[in-house]
């Protein structure tokens, strides 16, 4: 399988041919030849405005086999687009091995989206379970603006 294929399927009208691609790209995002998972991301990163929620589930899932910072962004997207809706909820909680803290920060900063209660009391959870001191200060940060 070529990047090309994946590329062509990630801009195919039907959203069911885009999600299957959006899986497919996932073996790309993980290869180690120079520019690979650069290409790939790339590619992937806008379907985060893509119009089908199906898509952008499978996206959420996809974004956590990259390291690369611009996948909090766009998880970040996502939740604010879908956050209400369980199953989005969960992948994005799937993509969370690192950056949970970077995703709470993002989310928090801008009120002009709502995210709903329930997913920030999930992230901040994982959070808590992940403990790792630099999140968790975000977290308490946050909690003692609200209390000024």
């Amino acid at each position: 399988m070529q990047l090309a294929h994946v590329a062509r399927g990630l801009r195919d009208e039907n959203p069911g041919v885009r999600h299957n691609a959006l899986r497919l790209a996932e073996g790309f995002l993980g290869r180690p030849e120079p520019g690979a998972a650069e290409s790939a991301l790339n590619l992937v990163l806008p379907l985060v405005a893509d119009p089908s929620p199906y898509v952008r589930y499978q996206l959420a899932f996809t974004l956590g086999e990259t390291t690369d910072p611009r996948r909090v962004e766009a998880l970040a997207a996502i939740v604010r687009k879908d956050g209400g809706i369980r199953w989005t909820q969960a992948a994005v909680m799937s993509s969370l091995a690192r950056d949970a803290g970077e995703l709470f920060a993002q989310l928090i900063v801008s009120s002009a989206h709502h995210v709903p209660a329930a997913f920030l009391g999930e992230l901040v959870g994982l959070i808590g379970a992940q403990n790792r001191p630099s999140d968790i200060d975000r977290v308490l940060a946050h909690l003692v603006k609200i209390e000024d």
